[in-house]
């Protein structure tokens, strides 16, 4: 059984902290999952864009026997609407939703209604504090829009107004917190309110730091609480009074509905998990005793203050030591076992049990005029490994995308994945799928993106490359095109000989090069006989062959290194280097007995006749067009001589 969560990919604590819970329940009833990060925002014309978009029907058809949104991230680029519809648009899986009710589909929702009134009655009834002042973010999800009201709500029970100009505005972030209020206020003399409401962790360690900056004090100076109990609340000086949405309780009970609704047992539409206040030193309620307690006692010390160990220490810093070692690795610029070998090392070295990755054989482009994404048919696995179970890819892996995400001999029962997508500007060009061990988010991420730029930069490569093999074949082609346009343009179509064209330029070049060496020769003009007869008597078809017939004869009679053209309708022309009187003679001679051996065995009801004159060509009479003219003098009276005529004067 394998189930997935997707949650937005920006780095969350509450998020890491749901995801355990989802962990733990999978690992103990032997249940794969996959965890699918996102990053969802609309652009001006209201499509998603492409940057990390994976489309939830594609999840659907991956195998995944059930999906559990994590709602309250995904609502902080895109309004919830929007992601409401995406999920109730899904038929035939068991949807779980964390953090917004959906109707129609199991929810888990924080009640942070009872914790918030707790905290502000112990704010203003046990350190009497009256003047309050909220920081909330910019972009606001379904979840803290709610914490906003809630707030507003416990401050009128306690009869306090909350004045709207100690709204103040963050990016959900510590180093926005700090910049807004050093923006807000210049000195301590202008903060005028004694306790500060923030919405969550981040956000109230940058406001603690910026007040120190001031020389404020906390508590004494002013109040500070935050929200979600993140790791590290609990360890780092001054510890942070803050509301505990009890975030891994949440996700186990998510996956556990989800486990109820694939095993198609009945599960509660809503379930309300309540919150719970954590009071710390950042209010003045974390004593000394209260410290003391935590050293002695180790299920208190989990809850309210975990100390970091050694080992967590060391960990990360090895993490930190192998991502820097990343960054100095040469990868081979092509795909290949030696580049699948490298990337494979990387990840082992990392600490991942199993990685699978693909590359689509070819890029999808994601536009934006469609929300959808269609997956290719075919994909090259480039890494691919289970050390758990021994899987390892053949050499020639290819696989299809289009039918399930990973190979399932790559899956262990109760092992926690996570899927990345890799896209290079508008395109997606694959995927990544590892286990994650739980390592730390942050770098696990970090790595990762790493991974996926390394990748990409070969898929361009490999499409340069393409590219670049793709316009050689067409210039090649383009090159033969155009040598068959030109030597079409020079030759005639019925006898396939050179036209008047073909040998005006190249019996010019011939005779050029030949007077260059002083070397001599003869220009022919032939001219057939009766043509017109031929038509008029037996039709164009006839006359056609004849044509046909002689241009025969004469590539026979003449070398293939004279050039020999038909120069319009019965006419020929001969450009021969080398030829003399005699030589012309002979020729003269042969051509005729050729043609009278196509007269006496072809059986037709025309004869063949040709007349032909020649003139020779020398340095000082070498223009084609004059020697031309004058062969065709010499032709012409030839062809008198056959009819019995007066011989030109």
């Amino acid at each position: 059984m394998i189930i997935g969560i997707i949650f937005n990919i920006e780095y969350s604590i509450y998020t890491e902290k749901v995801v355990k819970g989802v962990y733990r329940y999978c690992q103990e009833h032997s249940i794969s999952l996959l965890s699918v990060p996102l990053k969802m925002f609309r652009n001006a014309e209201g499509h998603l864009d492409y940057a990390r978009e994976f489309s939830s029907e594609y999840l659907v058809s991956l195998q995944l026997d059930g999906i559990i949104y994590l709602t309250s991230t995904l609502c902080f680029q895109v309004r919830s609407s929007f992601v409401v519809k995406g999920i109730k648009a899904l038929k035939n899986i068991p949807v779980v939703s964390i953090g917004i009710s959906i109707d129609g589909v199991t929810s888990i929702v924080t009640d942070d209604a009872g914790a918030v009134d707790d905290l502000i009655f112990h704010l203003v009834h046990k350190h009497g504090k009256q003047r309050f002042a909220v920081l909330t973010g910019y972009r606001s999800s379904p979840e803290t829009t709610l914490r906003l009201i809630h707030y507003i709500r416990a401050l009128k029970q306690n009869d306090i107004e909350l004045d709207y100009s100690h709204l103040f505005f963050a990016d959900y972030s510590y180093s926005s917190a700090f910049e807004s209020l050093r923006r807000k206020f210049k000195s301590a003399a202008e903060i005028d309110f004694e306790v500060l409401l923030t919405m969550n962790d981040a956000m109230a360690f940058g406001a603690y730091e910026y007040f120190s900056s001031l020389g404020l004090k906390i508590p004494d100076d002013i109040i500070l609480t935050g929200f979600d109990n993140a790791f590290g609340t609990g360890s780092v000086t001054p510890l942070l009074t803050t509301i505990d949405p009890v975030s891994v309780r949440q996700g186990y009970k998510a996956a556990e509905f989800i486990h109820r609704l694939i095993l198609k047992k009945k599960t509660p539409v809503l379930t309300r998990i309540p919150a719970r206040v954590c009071y710390r030193q950042t209010c003045g309620c974390m004593t000394a005793d209260l410290f003391s307690l935590a050293q002695e006692n180790e299920e208190f010390r989990r809850q309210i203050c975990t100390n970091v160990r050694p080992s967590d220490f060391f960990s990360k810093a090895q993490t930190v030591y192998r991502i820097r070692n990343l960054f100095d690795i040469e990868f081979p610029k092509c795909f290949g076992c030696e580049f699948s070998d490298c990337l494979s090392d990387c990840f082992m070295e990392f600490g991942f049990r199993a990685a699978f990755i693909c590359v689509y054989r070819e890029s999808v482009c994601i536009g934006s005029d469609t929300d959808k994404l269609i997956i290719p048919d075919e994909a090259e696995i480039v890494v691919g490994y289970n050390t758990t179970n021994g899987y390892k890819k053949s050499d020639a892996g290819i696989f299809r995308p289009g039918k399930q995400f990973a190979p399932d001999c790559f899956f262990e029962p109760g092992t926690s994945y996570l899927m990345y997508p890799l896209f290079n500007g508008s395109y997606m060009t694959g995927y990544m799928v590892c286990d994650t061990g739980f390592s730390d988010y942050y770098y696990l991420m970090l790595f990762l993106q790493f991974t996926a730029k390394v990748i990409n930069s070969r898929v361009q490569y490999r499409s340069q490359q393409q590219e670049a093999v793709r316009l050689i074949n067409e210039k090649e082609l383009l090159e033969k095109s155009n040598e068959n346009l030109c030597r079409l343009s020079r030759t005639d179509s019925m006898t396939e000989l050179l036209n008047r064209r073909g040998l005006m330029e190249y019996g010019q070049q011939m005779i050029d090069a030949a007077v260059e060496v002083k070397n001599t020769g003869m220009v022919l003009f032939a001219d057939m006989d009766g043509l017109k007869s031929i038509n008029d008597q037996y039709g164009h078809d006839a006359g056609d062959r004849a044509i046909q017939a002689e241009a025969k004869i004469l590539r026979k009679v003449f070398r293939t290194s004279d050039v020999l053209s038909r120069i319009g309708g019965d006419e020929f022309a001969v450009v021969s280097v080398g030829m003399t009187s005699d030589a012309f003679d002979r020729t003269e001679k042969y051509l005729e007995l050729l043609t009278n051996e196509w007269n006496i065995h072809e059986n037709v009801p025309f004869k063949l006749s040709i007349s032909m004159g020649a003139v020779p060509f020398y340095r000082g009479k070498s223009l084609l067009n004059e020697l031309l003219k004058q062969a065709d003098f010499e032709q012409y009276a030839k062809k008198r001589k056959k009819k019995n005529r007066i011989p030109l004067q």
